[in-house]
């Protein structure tokens, strides 16, 4: 059975902190504060059941639903602006259904993530053709207008009321990847999207410790219909990956924020460099440019109070001037993981190039997480002085 479970109404106008704590207790069925972990893959069914008439509230295999999933779905629909929320194994599995779908004959792509990319392209070789177009090209009814904002790897932003406003004067649809500014930050559906899409191993989780896709709709008619494709697909998310995002979903405000003021506080200090102007010791001539929303020129029809009130996301681009220096400074560091991914509690950076061809090996994708900002800084200023002086000489220094 296919569940939809609507956030109370009392909720419904509640701040987002309060909706990520309180949105699913009505689904509860214990004295349990915290939810358990569910692992029963079957479901006792009621004596009255009839052929093919389940009642709304049976869940009856894993399959299809759950009730952890159904709270989770509950939260996940609410902090989105009550919209309506389904949830899958991985980013690439969400956007796999979405494409199934809506069956787009063109697909409009800006610049952004390689993997979602390569899922389009995995479609158009096997399940059905699709032109895809510039993301400025002009827009025919059923085209799906594909934007991530912000975008991947950069941290920089667009303006998605713009594209938005244009795909519904043609009959297109708008999705939105907003994996890099999740709420707090942003509310696409805010902006005219139609489509929310998230990879949930990054800021809905933010531990690194577990891996989902989400697709949020504001029809509740498309969220059933994804959910009984989901269930033939089998691209359900595992129990104990629901249990950790539904966790993780309670302090999404507290963490996405902080983490957004601590990065851009250091993308300020590291243009400085840049500039030529550095603050704190930090040398000249290591860093070549610094990518991120708050360093970037919008347009000027861009309401960025209105699409970005409370800050830009926590990932941004490192330019270096050397390949070699891009490739060594992850290593220098002793606050931050030379890995992939992003969005988690803890520092992380990557040799983009590494994982997709298409981007400079002279840079790296940077996502700060919740460490004190001083000791990020103490720990860059040494590592970028290692860099560009020699790691023995600012060794013997220290």
């Amino acid at each position: 059975m296919i569940h939809n479970k609507e956030t109370p109404l009392h909720l419904r106008t509640a701040a987002l902190s309060t909706q990520a704590i309180h949105a699913d207790e009505h689904l509860g069925c214990s004295a349990e504060v915290a939810p358990c972990i569910s692992v029963s893959t079957t479901f006792r069914l009621p004596e009255d059941v009839t052929t093919n008439n389940f009642p709304t509230e049976t869940h009856v295999y894993s399959r299809e639903s759950t009730p952890l999933r159904s709270r989770l779905e509950t939260v996940l629909g609410a902090i989105h602006d009550n919209g309506h929320a389904v949830t899958y194994g991985a980013g690439l599995a969400a956007t796999f259904a979405l494409l199934l779908h809506l069956k787009p004959r063109r697909v409009a792509l800006g610049v952004g993530y390689h993997g979602s990319k390569a899922t389009l392209d995995l479609y158009m070789r096997k399940v059905a053709t699709v032109e895809v177009i510039s993301i400025d090209a002009p827009y025919k009814s059923g085209d799906l207008v594909w934007l991530e904002n912000p975008v991947n790897p950069t941290g920089e932003v667009v303006d998605v009321r713009h594209y938005a406003d244009r795909a519904h004067a043609n009959g297109a649809f708008l999705l939105v990847d907003a994996t890099l500014a999740p709420p707090p930050l942003q509310q696409p559906f805010r902006q005219g999207a139609d489509f929310v899409l998230h990879s949930s191993a990054k800021y809905l989780g933010g531990h690194s410790d577990s891996i989902g896709g989400i697709i949020i709709t504001r029809c509740c008619k498309d969220a059933t219909e994804l959910r009984v494709q989901r269930t033939l697909l089998g691209s359900t998310m595992g129990s104990l990956e629901t249990w950790l995002l539904l966790r993780s979903l309670r302090t999404l405000e507290i963490r996405v924020l902080q983490q957004s003021r601590i990065a851009t506080q250091l993308v300020a200090w590291l243009h400085t460099a840049v500039r030529g102007r550095p603050e704190s010791g930090l040398p000249v001539g290591v860093i070549a440019k610094v990518y991120h929303a708050s360093l970037q020129k919008l347009p000027p029809s861009m309401d960025v109070c209105e699409a970005f009130p409370h800050g830009f996301g926590a990932v941004f681009t490192l330019e270096f001037h050397s390949q070699a220096h891009a490739k060594r400074f992850p290593y220098l560091l002793r606050l931050s993981q030379a890995a992939t991914s992003f969005g988690a509690v803890h520092t992380t950076m990557e040799w983009r190039h590494a994982i997709d061809l298409t981007q400079s090996p002279k840079t790296l994708r940077v996502s700060i997480g919740l460490e004190a900002l001083s000791d990020l800084k103490q720990d860059w200023c040494r590592a970028l002085n290692a860099l560009k002086y020699g790691e023995d000489v600012v060794k013997h220094k220290l």
